[in-house]
């Protein structure tokens, strides 16, 4: 909105659902889910002077969500391994959600950097960490 202001456009601003809840069930992955994480944090992958922000406590019971954070995922597994995150964390990403182009990856703090690097991962993504990241794709393929 700032930035269109800046330039003499006033935005029309309609609420809705946000990306950040509405990217991660693209790739069918809840923020919430009974009995796996009873809360969500979002977070952006840059501070307002584009340092990596620093990561929350880790809680088994919890979500992240990081929006903006493609370009800095690496230093942001390093900084969530050191705030006690386990690096067998399960991490998705769902990269340009919603679109024909959507694709959505699954790894882990451990390994999730070096798959979204291979695979050549560009913004805009979504990242999802947290025991989620896979549950109805395991609950799905459980009714079959």
């Amino acid at each position: 909105v700032v930035e269109f202001r800046r330039f003499g456009v006033e935005p029309t601003v309609v609420p809705g659902i946000s990306s950040a809840l509405a990217g991660p069930m693209a790739a069918m992955t809840p923020v919430t889910h009974r009995g796996v994480a009873n809360k969500v944090t979002f977070c952006t992958g840059m501070d307002r002077f584009e340092n990596t922000p620093s990561v929350p406590a880790y809680d088994k019971e919890q979500t992240l969500v990081l929006l903006m954070s493609v370009g800095r995922l690496r230093q942001i597994c390093e900084a969530m391994v050191g705030q006690g995150y386990p690096a067998d964390t399960p991490v998705g990403i769902c990269e340009r959600a919603t679109t024909p182009q959507q694709r959505d990856l699954v790894g882990t703090i451990g390994t999730i950097a070096d798959l979204a690097e291979e695979e050549k991962v560009r913004a805009p993504a979504i990242i999802v960490v947290g025991d989620v990241v896979g549950t109805l794709g395991r609950e799905l393929a459980g009714m079959s």
